[in-house]
């Protein structure tokens, strides 16, 4: 915890450059104590302007490894409850991530509405369009929250798959790796999807575009 009260105070000294450095620093240590590899490909393909990253969430596992390869700060939407849990919550409100109330689309889009400053400062803002982990061998369905917000303002959508976390830190295991010592996880930055030209109308379409391409790719390290 001690690493999230100094990224706090570098926040507040206004150094939020060197809190990108701090993240890959600490997701680095952690999963290489746990014995996770992670090897990232495309990540080149991520704007240098505000986006919207949307990844598949399987494991606890997927945010440290995003953390790690990001090649710029990002900010998690997160489920409520979080930030809520002592020290920890506070420090997750306090270096920018935010809350998400997947049971409630009304407040949803009330948080995504208020981002707009945030937008215009270029921050990134990773979403897990399944509404949470699941355990399920596939893509779950996707919540249309991050596509309104993308959609919204215009900011591209970069999808991002990632493979093998599940098998990690799979839902209910509250240890890395049990069972085995060493483990990879794959993270692939699939091409921005462009929303400049996209209507409210078009937003389940824009979804699905996006579902098929994540879930092809998913499933070629499936096999």
């Amino acid at each position: 915890m001690s690493i999230g009260f100094v990224a706090i105070t570098t926040e507040l000294l206004g150094l939020r450059h060197y809190i990108t450095y701090m993240n890959q620093i600490w997701a680095r240590a952690l999963l290489r104590f746990a014995g996770i590899h992670v090897q990232t490909k495309n990540q080149h393909l991520l704007p240098t302007t505000s986006c919207v990253l949307i990844f598949n969430h399987k494991s606890y596992v997927d945010i440290l490894a995003l953390l790690q390869t990001a090649p710029r700060r990002i900010y998690f939407g997160a489920k409520k409850g979080l930030f809520s849990v002592p020290i920890f919550g506070f420090i997750m409100k306090h270096t920018g991530h935010f809350p998400i109330e997947w049971q409630n689309p009304r407040a949803v889009y009330r948080q995504y509405m208020a981002l707009n400053k945030r937008v215009k400062r270029g921050d990134i803002f990773a979403l897990a369009p399944e509404g949470g982990r699941t355990n399920l061998s596939t893509i779950a369905h996707f919540k249309k929250g991050p596509f309104i917000m993308a959609q919204h303002y215009h900011l591209p959508i970069v999808p991002v798959v990632i493979y093998g976390a599940e098998k990690t830190m799979p839902i209910g295991s509250k240890f890395f790796n049990i069972g085995k010592w060493l483990r990879k996880v794959h993270i692939e930055y699939l091409p921005p999807m462009d929303t400049i030209n996209i209507e409210k109308q078009d937003i389940s379409k824009l979804r699905n575009q996006a579902h098929q391409a994540m879930s092809k790719v998913f499933s070629q390290y499936q096999r």
